[in-house]
């Protein structure tokens, strides 16, 4: 009984081993998967990061403009059928006022810009 048991003994650590090297290697496997996953992930990141930065200088560069753009406000003419300034125009820092309109018939944004 006692040599079949040293025999199962050294049968079981066997295969322990065996199941260890292969959860190593499969561990170490996933392991370089998700460090080159992370890196993707940070360049990703990083891209829009930038992407972020140029989308702020170009709404600055149009806020800059619709102020350009904008003469002191006068009494509004009649709206025009059909006219509406899009919804991404309006969000953010381009803020409308009071519904005020320019005199050549431009929406005016300066109301509503600091």
């Amino acid at each position: 009984m006692r040599s079949f048991r040293e025999s199962l003994l050294l049968k079981v650590s066997g295969l322990a081993e065996q199941l260890e090297e292969r959860v190593f290697h499969l561990y170490d496997l996933h392991n370089k998967l998700i460090q080159e996953r992370l890196q993707e992930l940070e360049e990703v990141m990083e891209r829009v990061g930038q992407a972020k930065t140029e989308l702020q200088q170009v709404c600055l560069t149009v806020e800059a403009a619709y102020r350009d753009l904008c003469l002191p406000c006068g009494r509004p003419p009649a709206p025009r059928a059909g006219f509406a300034l899009p919804a991404a125009a309006v969000q953010g820092r381009l803020q409308v006022g009071k519904g005020d309109f320019c005199p050549k018939g431009l929406f005016c944004l300066c109301s509503g810009l600091a």
